[in-house]
């Protein structure tokens, strides 16, 4: 799978959900940030602070208390802006909160060892208990207990430095840690370990931020959609430690190679847990397919060994904010404790000190470095080096279905359709959309296109196609100037009910018959790129409810309706004549 594939996928057929714009925030710029002065103390005898790092789209707070991200600010599908990260509003709170390790950096050894023990070199090591019989996170004074030294402030970073003294919590060696925050030109927080040592000893270090997309307070996080890219989970035992066998995710609940809703795997609360103890009531039965909640390491699938790579996304259909991850490491700890947020947090495997089998290597020796990074990334603006086009250079963007598809253009986990043998096109310059942005001088923004796909719910055969409708995939198209949409052929060939039309108040249900998905459509892409062109493309030979719909719900929304006729085809997509037909057309109509 390319680098970039995974995240282009998921973000495509992740959307499943029809819900209202939640805003959480009261301004269109970052701002209601955390006051410094609330975090500005004396702890251990160190200063603590708080510092503001931004590159002028988003935002971060970071205190050098533990590592503790209190604030990314990032703005919704409207422009608002609101703190997506669980945080407290000063210094008294955190200190009030036991340094617990959510939302701080994590080491010298994130996650869990096994029976508190580890060996090296024929040395057996007893560490601290402080999870039952097990170490987690790296015992009692880990950095989560650590006032990190500020070494370097910028605009956009933040360095800070601590030392874990040989022998601290019975780990070996002097740990030496560079923490780096920064913020990336393509609007990511980057988080940045740099380590060394004096003596072999165990390094795995981690971040606990936690996220809720639509922002604090929220809810829950149970309307978020979830995609990671694992094949297995490491199996755990009742202390959450792994046995060393690895679990396919295929058909179980930790199934996340596509995207899903995650209302529809996880309970919604943790009822009947009860207290532990004797005489504490057993847990309620958690239903086939779901988890009461997730804790789990999954084992991501890298092209290449330590390569910073796409490994997850998440998106919140509520706010439109799309966060995705990319992580240089073997293991993503997906954490969702109370629903309220979740937490995605980048490491080796748990255990892998005992269990030698496990990628990646537990153990830190003299003279290396130990270097981890990861990447939670925002996008919803244009990178800084392509906002500003070609004066003159209109941005096109495509939502379409498997007539707009070709291989190496859309990611290759999309069902795609071009080139196939039985089609003479083969090659992108020949698709109608090469054809008419080279024609016109434009540029391409995004297509999101992918076979298959119907503009309301219902696809072929009757099944629930939302999660990969036209409907559902509105925020993904960019900064575009011109937007085409090529569909309503799989509505027709599929058979999908067509439903009475409907300007407003529409609900999940409404948006799985044609006529007000297709409103829902428009309505949304309007109100989403109120400075675009909009031109909705028809394909020829169509039935007739499908066409006479489309002309009424776009000449309802004044959007220009393209109706193809004479288009050729081969094994019922347009061929080379076909694809110059449908651009010809097009320029014929467009400004």
């Amino acid at each position: 799978m390319k680098k970039t594939g995974f995240l282009k996928f998921a973000a495509v057929c992740a959307l499943a959900l029809f819900c209202s714009i939640s805003i959480n925030a009261q301004t269109k710029a970052p701002g209601n940030l955390l006051n410094k002065s609330d975090f500005e103390t004396e702890i251990d005898g160190k200063p603590v602070s708080l510092y503001t790092i931004t590159n002028g789209r988003i935002t971060a707070q970071v205190t050098n208390l533990a590592g503790y991200i209190v604030g990314i600010y990032t703005p919704d599908r409207s422009g608002y802006y609101t703190n997506v990260v669980g945080h407290n509003d000063n210094i008294q709170q955190y200190q009030g909160f036991s340094r617990n390790p959510a939302g701080a950096a994590l080491g010298r050894y994130a996650n869990r060892i096994g029976n508190a023990s580890f060996t090296i070199d024929g040395v057996k090591y007893n560490v601290t208990k402080n999870n039952g019989e097990h170490t987690l996170h790296g015992g009692s004074k880990g950095f989560d207990h650590t006032v990190w030294d500020v070494e370097e402030v910028t605009e956009s970073s933040v360095v800070m430095s601590c030392v874990l003294e040989d022998g601290t919590d019975g780990f070996p060696g002097t740990l030496k840690t560079y923490l780096t925050f920064s913020i990336t030109d393509d609007d990511g927080v980057s988080i940045n370990f740099k380590a060394t040592t004096d003596k072999p000893t165990v390094c795995n270090l981690s971040h606990h931020v936690y996220f809720n997309l639509n922002g604090f307070p929220a809810e829950n996080v149970l309307d978020h959609v979830m995609c990671i890219n694992a094949n297995s989970v490491t199996e755990v035992d009742s202390g959450l430690i792994p046995t060393g066998k690895l679990i396919p995710v295929g058909g179980t609940a930790y199934d996340f190679r596509n995207p899903v809703l995650l209302a529809n795997r996880q309970v919604s609360s943790p009822a009947g847990r009860g207290a532990f103890g004797p005489g504490a009531p057993a847990p309620a039965p958690v239903p086939d397919g779901m988890v009461r909640s997730y804790d789990q390491n999954f084992c991501l699938n890298h092209t290449k060994a330590g390569a910073l790579e796409h490994v997850a996304y998440v998106y919140a259909p509520n706010s439109g904010r799309l966060m995705e991850v990319l992580s240089d490491q073997p293991g993503l700890q997906f954490f969702t404790g109370n629903r309220v947020a979740f937490a995605m947090e980048s490491q080796l495997y748990p255990d892998t000190p005992n269990h030698p089998e496990f990628p990646g290597n537990a153990t830190l020796r003299p003279g290396e470095t130990y270097s981890h990074t990861v990447i939670y990334r925002f996008p919803g603006f244009p990178n800084a080096a392509s906002a500003a086009p070609a004066s003159g250079t209109k941005k096109v963007s495509i939502l379409g279905d498997s007539y707009s598809t070709y291989q190496g253009i859309i990611p290759s986990s999309y069902a795609t359709f071009y080139p196939n043998n039985d089609n003479d096109v083969k090659r992108v310059d020949q698709t109608w959309w090469d054809l008419f942005i080279k024609a016109k001088g434009y540029q391409l923004e995004k297509n999101d296109s992918w076979g298959g796909t119907t503009i309301c719910g219902t696809g072929y055969g009757g099944m629930d196609s939302s999660a990969s409708a036209f409907t559902t995939r509105v925020d993904l198209l960019g900064n575009p100037d011109i937007i085409f949409i090529f569909g309503g052929t799989n509505d027709a060939w599929a058979n999908s009910p067509v439903g009475e039309y409907k300007y407003s108040n529409w609900t999940e249900e409404d948006c799985k018959f044609f006529r007000p998905a297709l409103a829902f459509l428009l309505d949304s892409l309007k109100k989403r790129y109120p400075n675009a062109e909009i031109y909705s493309i028809l394909n020829s030979e169509l039935r007739e409810e499908i066409n006479e719909s489309s002309r009424e719900v776009c000449r309802h929304y004044n959007i220009p309706l393209v109706e193809l006729h004479d288009i050729e085809k081969q094994n019922g997509h347009p061929s080379i004549s076909g694809m110059k037909s449908i651009c010809e057309q097009l320029m014929a109509v467009t400004k």
